[in-house]
């Protein structure tokens, strides 16, 4: 696997019409799912997402905002002759109430619990990604640490999680980037954890003081100006 830079575009144009799922009642209920005309359902359910808050729209949308943006080139690439296909389907998803105990996420997550639909069931997904506030004003470069999880999570979870985080620190490493571990138990891949779910992801640090050692590396890494306070 490799991780390659995206470049934002403003306009899009297709040469091939890009076949959409449209749902009714945006997918609430199970039922709605079954009168949709989407692609035929696959094992394997990969989740790219971001808590979206109503609050600090530069900051706090900054994740959500990427994950439009990967969509994009992601639908780009799908469009390639050279683009190997593979089994996994890559589901985005925003949730509510981030903020407040997670609501948004653990509803999710329960109702993927009960669902007959295949494709839509937990036992079908392989991972969570969660790109949370990319673009913090003190931003640091940190990547899961899942070793600290607590003993509620398994160690099979623990350990896919963490390889997880070792590919996003191999490519801030081979880019010359400085990365910092970030707590595992803050955002809305905490539900997926606890239903036995890897997950993995970034986040720029919610504009907290870095310390001494951390100015010092960013400093050094990026160029003078750039190690924050």
């Amino acid at each position: 696997m490799d991780f390659r830079e995206i470049f934002f575009s403003p306009a899009v144009n297709f040469l091939k019409p890009i076949r959409l799922t449209v749902l009714p009642n945006l997918g609430c209920d199970d039922d709605d799912w079954q009168h949709a005309t989407p692609y035929p359902a696959i094992d394997s359910v990969v989740l790219v997402m971001h808590d979206k808050n109503n609050c600090s729209v530069v900051e706090k949308s900054s994740g959500a905002r990427a994950t439009l943006v990967l969509a994009l080139n992601l639908a780009h690439l799908f469009q390639a002759s050279s683009y190997e296909k593979h089994l996994y389907r890559i589901r985005c998803g925003w949730w509510g109430a981030e903020e407040n105990s997670m609501l948004g996420s653990y509803h999710h997550v329960n109702e993927a619990n009960i669902t007959i639909v295949e494709g839509n069931r937990l036992k079908d997904y392989v991972l969570v990604l969660n790109f949370d506030m990319l673009a913090s004003f003190n931003f640091y470069c940190g990547t899961y640490e899942p070793t600290s999880l607590p003993d509620k999570i398994s160690s099979k979870v623990k350990n896919a999680s963490d390889r997880i985080s070792q590919l996003f620190r191999h490519w801030f490493d081979k880019e010359g980037l400085p990365w910092d571990n970030s707590s595992p138990i803050l955002s809305d891949y905490v539900p997926f954890l606890f239903a036995d779910v890897p997950c993995g992801g970034i986040f720029s640090g919610a504009g907290s003081i870095k310390t001494l050692e951390q100015r010092n590396r960013y400093d050094i890494m990026l160029g003078h100006g750039y190690g924050g306070i």
